[in-house]
């Protein structure tokens, strides 16, 4: 498996315009789940410059180009994000982002968005069908949780494998 990482940082359509971008040997941190990762480093803008659209737009490109790394099996890729990267994760798990925005018309093959904003969700959303784990802080007076719960069900209701981990006192 490979994960494509992403924080609330990256600047405005990143990867999608070609900017420098790192590969980094994030494996050993994600316990297994991974073989290979990639990390987006961004030098420009403030996060609240660019909307939550463009970073699922950035997700897909570099998917797009992760995909033609030989290094890399195409059919497996997932993508992890933290705070605004996780309400892109979240947000990249709906079939119409897919079709409009990867050029391969392949989807994330695993959801992990940590600590995401869940302000923003489409009301009817179309899953994918590729997993989602949630991971939220209970604590986390920032990005917040309720929201999370919401979309949570929505997944659910539409059929999508869902499963929300909640830390106690996670900040």
């Amino acid at each position: 498996n490979q994960m494509l990482y992403l924080t609330g940082g990256l600047s405005r359509n990143f990867f999608a315009l070609g900017r420098t971008v790192l590969w980094a040997d994030w494996s050993r941190h994600t316990g297994g789940l991974a073989q290979a990762s990639f990390l987006g480093v961004a030098s420009q803008t403030s996060q609240t410059d660019v909307t939550v659209y463009t970073f699922v737009a950035d997700a897909f490109a570099a998917a797009d180009m992760l995909r033609t790394h030989p290094a890399i099996d195409a059919e497996r890729i997932g993508i992890v994000g933290f705070s605004k990267g996780g309400s892109t994760t979240l947000l990249a798990g709906d079939r119409r982002f897919v079709d409009a925005l990867s050029r391969s018309g392949q989807p994330f093959r695993l959801h992990v968005p940590v600590y995401p904003g869940c302000q923003v969700y489409p009301e009817n959303p179309r899953p994918t069908g590729a997993p989602v784990r949630m991971l939220l802080g209970d604590a986390d007076n920032f990005t917040g949780t309720s929201g999370c719960f919401e979309i949570e069900a929505k997944l659910r209701a539409a059929g999508a494998p869902v499963a929300v981990t909640v830390y106690p006192r996670g900040l």
